[in-house]
């Protein structure tokens, strides 16, 4: 716990408003309320330059017994749409005005990713916000604007939302590792891939899920394997893994009696394989609870 000295920049700037023992934000936002009568929402600490947050300040109460920061009071109103978009990013519907604040939306997006519909146009087209949006809530990018047509943002919602992949930009619904990653998420965006690249898209997945299943079992030579990771996730990628292989394998012998492509068999077992690994990690998750 360091020795906090405030300078207030507000109603009189550069005046000192006082001191006291603090070791959280918290603690120090709650002295000044006290002090100033000002909520714990429209204040916001800087030192040389930096807003300061909790975990900043316990560094420095570490390292330094004095620090002296500077009180800023924000704008009530601005306040009150920042603390509203942080419990409900749906909120920022209601705060026309902010719309176009920066700082405001990517607390929306942060909260609720598709809270970037309610952003101001040219907010929508900003990388960073759309990045944090996909990466709360993948549909999101259905409000991405030019994005949509980014590979990395593109990347990012269907790691979060196969389905998503049906608001990209048509080239991008064509790239094979983006619609393999996709449908691991959810075999469901395999409908959003063009059908010629069905096989593509199956094997690439195959190798994924192998991959990542040999990432999840590899060994750290400090640590060792994270059991509990595998576990919750082996019964997801097991079973693609095998749906994909028995798909490769048996396919053009279970099409030519069956009368039907390939391509449809392997469709087939890959999906089963992702089915059932999904019931499984299900199951899985409702008796750890």
């Amino acid at each position: 716990m360091a020795l906090v000295l405030v300078h207030v920049q507000s109603a009189v700037s550069g005046s000192s408003l006082g001191q006291c023992y603090a070791g959280t934000l918290s603690e120090l936002k709650s002295w000044v309320s006290q002090q100033l009568e000002v909520p714990v929402c429209e204040q916001r600490f800087f030192l040389d330059g930096e807003v300061i947050s909790d975990s900043v300040l316990a560094t420095l109460s570490r390292d330094q017994t004095t620090l002296e920061l500077q009180l800023l009071c924000l704008d009530p109103s601005w306040a009150s749409a920042l603390e509203a978009v942080c419990e409900d990013g749906h909120a920022l519907e209601h705060f026309p005005k902010v719309q176009n604040d920066r700082e405001i939306v990517m607390a929306a997006v942060k909260s609720r990713g598709t809270a970037l519909k309610f952003a101001d146009p040219a907010l929508r087209r900003d990388r960073e916000i759309a990045l944090a949006a996909v990466a709360k809530d993948g549909h999101a990018l259905r409000y991405a604007s030019a994005l949509r047509a980014d590979r990395e943002v593109v990347l990012a919602a269907a790691l979060n939302s196969g389905s998503s992949i049906q608001h990209a930009a048509p080239h991008l619904r064509k790239d094979i590792e983006i619609g393999a990653v996709a449908m691991l998420e959810d075999q469901r965006a395999l409908s959003f891939v063009p059908q010629d690249l069905w096989v593509d898209c199956l094997e690439e997945a195959r190798r994924e899920s192998s991959r990542r299943m040999q990432k999840m079992c590899s060994l750290s030579p400090t640590n060792g394997p994270d059991l509990n990771f595998v576990l919750a996730n082996f019964v997801r990628y097991l079973p693609c893994c095998l749906g994909g292989a028995a798909g490769c394998l048996a396919g053009p012998i279970l099409a030519t009696g069956l009368s039907l492509p390939s391509w449809a068999v392997c469709l087939g077992t890959m999906s089963a394989g992702i089915y059932a690994g999904d019931v499984w990690s299900s199951l899985a998750k409702n008796d750890s609870t």
